[in-house]
């Protein structure tokens, strides 16, 4: 028993070993916003504010998680990813706010600008 505890241990290491980390220089970042902040805009006024939530990476067709966004109190976030094809979701978007699944293309030795528009629902 107790060897089949440290095979299966052992195994864990390699395969956690044998999965590379996504390069420093690859991933996405970029703003988060939520909007509309009133039913009534003003001329000039954006009608938006800066987000900062919790939104939930997954390969493109899949519900894996791979990685969780954090924005700042700005809405500002920056993520190291693995190139690949991505969609974004607002974490628990069920009922206001919401977000549209966002799709993303990460490409090798670059940071890919993504812009989430949460709605607040108002109208």
């Amino acid at each position: 028993m107790k060897r089949l505890i440290v095979l299966v241990i052992a195994v864990g290491f390699l395969v956690s070993a044998c999965v590379p980390p996504p390069p420093a220089n690859t991933g996405i970042q970029g703003l988060a916003t939520f909007g509309p902040t009133s039913p009534v805009q003003r001329e000039g006024e954006s009608g938006s504010r800066p987000y900062a939530g919790v939104f939930v990476v997954h390969p493109r067709g899949s519900e894996r998680k791979v990685a969780e966004i954090h924005t700042a109190e700005d809405g500002r976030f920056r993520l190291p990813l693995a190139p690949g094809d991505y969609t974004i979701e607002l974490r628990g978007s069920s009922t206001p706010p919401s977000m549209a699944p966002v799709d993303v293309t990460v490409r090798r030795g670059e940071y890919t600008r993504v812009e989430l528009a949460v709605d607040s629902g108002i109208r």
